[in-house]
């Protein structure tokens, strides 16, 4: 009866070693650039995004992400959806990762300082969302 507990445990040590980890949802390597732009700036932002639900269907996966970024100006006040989208991706093999671009016009209203960024993503299968925020220095 030992014996056979110690090769069951051992088995199952085996197989779940064994089975594929499903990633966790989240958004990593965050980057935000400013370059200036007439009197005002041009904001290019991206996130990446990994542990999404695909749907597998004929060979193919699938992925549908919505995005939207918030912008924190250092006067304290919230900018919502700076930029926003859907993104639908469609690969004949699984997906490991999405990159986010997002871009915005800033007017000659913004200030030289240090601003937030925060980057909100849904997961549209799984109904999950995850935010991320990362900051940036707007100099004059």
């Amino acid at each position: 009866m030992k014996k056979v507990f110690v090769l069951f445990l051992f088995l199952s040590i085996i197989f779940s070693s064994c089975s594929k980890k499903q990633k966790t949802f989240g958004l990593f390597n965050p980057k935000v650039n400013v370059s200036k732009v007439g009197n005002g700036y041009k904001l290019n932002a991206s996130v990446n995004v990994r542990g999404f639900v695909q749907e597998e269907n004929a060979g193919k996966y699938f992925a549908n992400l919505s995005y939207s970024i918030n912008l924190y100006p250092s006067k304290g006040y919230i900018l919502n959806n700076v930029d926003s989208g859907q993104i639908k991706k469609e690969k004949d093999s699984i997906l490991t990762n999405i990159l986010i671009n997002a871009t915005a016009d800033l007017d000659s209203t913004f200030k030289a300082g240090k601003y937030k960024l925060l980057f909100i993503v849904n997961d549209n299968l799984s109904q999950k969302q995850i935010e991320l925020k990362t900051y940036f220095v707007l100099n004059k």
